[in-house]
């Protein structure tokens, strides 16, 4: 059975190459969530986070 993780995230408002690439070297994963009918929207992750879910 699959397990699930729970990964905070948070809405980013500065978009663009420089912008994720503060990010990165922040330690923040930057991603964009598409879905349905409804607008892109921007987040941000912490990439220790990501790692570990990754890791499971």
């Amino acid at each position: 059975m699959a397990k699930s993780h729970k990964i905070d995230v948070q809405r980013r408002e500065d978009e663009g190459k420089g912008a994720s690439r503060r990010l990165r070297h922040a330690g923040q994963v930057p991603a964009i969530v598409y879905g349905g009918d409804l607008e892109p929207v921007s987040i941000q992750l912490n990439h220790n986070d990501v790692w570990l879910a990754s890791q499971n």
